[in-house]
């Protein structure tokens, strides 16, 4: 008897000490996210949305990750993708620009506003994109579509000699559209 009241007093306080662990893990605990933190689920929420082909409510991921965190580009530039997927070109554009003034080294995205200038007739402002990328990261593709747009503003002499630089600088598949088109403007004199 004795030895069970012993065992019974050793065994209360483990008891009662596991009783009173088990009680607080049955409370859940709250552990407060960043404002960072909830930007980049709400961005990843928003790709996948992007994926499935949900574009609005993806653009509504992107406007919550950008309120939380202003200063993150991707979120704009994926918000100008999403525009550009429903067709909403003056918007993609606004959103590139958003993305530029956070990041204006990025030659990516100064390509991506040089095309949705192009999709809203705003050629000048798709010349000033080009130009820029081509200052950050030299392509001969970006030479190529400066000299279409040169070409659509009326500067044949401009065209001409970006076209000339791109079959000196450019890959093959570029030389190649750019002997066609010095080929189509020599022929019609734009």
């Amino acid at each position: 008897m004795r030895q069970t009241r012993a065992y019974g007093v050793l065994l209360g306080p483990v008891l009662l000490t596991l009783v009173s662990l088990a009680g607080c893990a049955s409370k859940p605990v709250e552990i407060e996210s960043t404002p960072k933190e909830l930007a980049e689920h709400s961005y990843r929420s928003g790709l996948e949305l992007a994926q499935e082909g949900r574009q609005g409510a993806a653009l509504a991921a992107f406007h919550r990750a950008a309120g939380l965190d202003p200063l993150r580009a991707d979120v704009h530039y994926r918000s100008g993708l999403c525009h550009y997927d429903l067709g909403e070109y003056d918007l993609e554009a606004a959103e590139y620009r958003k993305s530029l003034a956070i990041s204006p080294n990025q030659p990516k995205l100064w390509r991506a506003l040089a095309l949705a200038c192009v999709s809203v007739d705003d050629l000048e402002g798709a010349r000033r994109a080009y130009v820029r990328a081509n200052q950050l990261e030299p392509s001969a593709r970006d030479l190529y579509n400066l000299a279409l747009v040169e070409a659509d503003l009326g500067r044949g002499d401009e065209a001409r000699a970006l076209l000339r630089r791109c079959l000196e600088e450019g890959e093959a598949s570029v030389r190649q559209k750019a002997r066609q088109s010095l080929l189509e403007w020599g022929a019609s004199g734009s």
